[in-house]
């Protein structure tokens, strides 16, 4: 798996990253978006800013029906860690095999190959990103930009069963077609959780990432964001 698809399907949806690279907020304290009322960018806005410190396992679907997993730790918006599980054999697990771990930590985005790895470096001010660690509490102006849609619905197979979810739709304002990509967000209706994402990239190809084993706490060791790189070897 190339990290650059990595950055795109994990990173990139989660964080607005990678869809709208670059684009920046388009307009603050906006009534409308394409129809979407003030009253649901205020409904999505607690469901953002309601995003505890929180670790636990992942599985992330592609369009081609690939399978990838992994753990990761996220504090939002100013740190997260995903660590893609190898699939290689145990014999192979012993030698420098790639299982990728995507690393956010001021000022980078950091993609590594492996453990160890020298990283590839995306600067977060070239992000929409940077908006929100400006001023972690000022959340409005990105989904007055980027809101499609704000709605609770029955769950469906993908996510928890016999809960309701809370389902909220982003796409890049400057674009209706949706061609610079889509991103929409599962959240419990109830609990506020995170469940998961969708993504459609701007070849419409479809990729889902499910968070499972959960678990919450009121911050998350920064150690846990340190890049490690291996000395190289003469």
């Amino acid at each position: 798996m190339k990290p650059r698809i990595i950055l795109t399907t994990i990173l990139g949806a989660l964080l607005l990253g990678a869809l709208f690279m670059g684009r920046g907020v388009a307009a603050e304290g906006a009534e409308k978006v394409e129809g979407v009322e003030r009253a649901d960018i205020s409904r999505a806005l607690v469901f953002l800013q309601g995003l505890s410190p929180q670790s636990g396992a992942f599985t992330q679907t592609s369009a081609n029906g690939g399978v990838a997993r992994g753990k990761f730790w996220l504090d939002f918006p100013a740190y997260a860690k995903f660590v893609y599980a190898s699939s290689e054999s145990k014999k192979e697990a012993r030698e420098k095999v790639n299982a990728p771990i995507i690393t956010i930590s001021a000022p980078w985005i950091n993609v590594q190959a492996r453990a160890g790895a020298e990283p590839n470096r995306f600067p977060i001010a070239a992000t929409p990103l940077a908006i929100l660690q400006k001023n972690k509490k000022d959340y409005a102006a990105v989904l007055a930009a980027y809101l499609k849609a704000f709605y609770v619905s029955a769950a469906d197979k993908v996510h928890e069963k016999n809960a309701r979810v809370a389902v909220l739709e982003l796409r890049d304002s400057d674009n209706a077609s949706d061609s610079h990509g889509a991103l929409t967000l599962y959240f419990n209706a109830s609990s506020r959780a995170l469940l998961g994402w969708q993504v459609v990239d701007i070849q419409n190809q479809i990729t889902q990432v499910r968070l499972f084993d959960v678990q919450y706490a009121k911050s998350l060791p920064r150690r846990l964001f340190f890049v490690q790189i291996d000395e190289p070897q003469e």
